[in-house]
């Protein structure tokens, strides 16, 4: 992680925008990768983590597209991170990161609270994706590095709120169920070298 927090950049923590990290059974995320063809949602023992991009202006759509994981053309690490004008959401400088999904009755589900968004004000609205990976990794950048199974979410609007009124959670964005899949090239990374992280 002292990695990541040097690439990223320090942003004070007063005046952030707030929204509800979390999700439900029906915008549940699947683990389509320990058995390829057979979707489990939320995968077996929680191994699934999330983490949220975004792009401070609304309608925003990422240079890799819009379709939910498995239904469009695959995509790598490389892609999702240098995709447009999208970048890691943080709070303080580190990884805006959900809890680990569950198994049981809540697979699928996440809950990371309410945290405050880094650039951001209440009443903002900005363009979201979820994205999904192997829990064995800490963040996004380590899974990245290795070449890690990775899902998406469509890009959805958020309009943010305050720590009086926090703004809406995932579900009510319009945000879509998806699947973890497998990286199709995972050398494809690190043939192509660091990324930059953008913060």
């Amino acid at each position: 992680m002292g990695l990541v927090a040097a690439v990223c950049c320090t942003t004070s923590v007063f005046a952030q925008g707030i929204f509800q990290f979390k999700n439900s059974s029906t915008t549940a995320v699947f683990d389509n990768f320990t058995t390829p063809g057979t979707p489990i949602k939320g995968g077996v023992g929680g191994n699934l983590a999330v983490a949220l991009l975004y792009a401070s202006s609304a309608n925003a759509v990422p240079a890799w597209g819009t379709a939910a994981s498995g239904t469009g053309t695959p995509i790598s690490w490389v892609e999702i991170l240098n995709g447009g004008s999208f970048k890691f959401a943080t709070n303080g400088g580190a990884f805006l990161l959900s809890a680990v999904g569950s198994s049981g009755p809540t697979a699928g589900t996440f809950n990371g609270g309410n945290p405050g968004l880094d650039g951001t004000n209440p009443g903002d609205t900005v363009t979201m994706v979820l994205i999904a990976y192997s829990s064995s990794f800490a963040n996004p950048f380590l899974a990245s590095q290795a070449g890690a199974p990775l899902g998406w979410s469509n890009a959805f609007n958020m309009l943010l709120g305050s720590t009086s009124a926090p703004g809406s959670n995932l579900n009510g964005t319009g945000m879509l169920a998806f699947n973890v899949n497998a990286v199709p090239e995972p050398a494809t990374f690190a043939l192509a070298g660091p990324v930059p992280l953008r913060c």
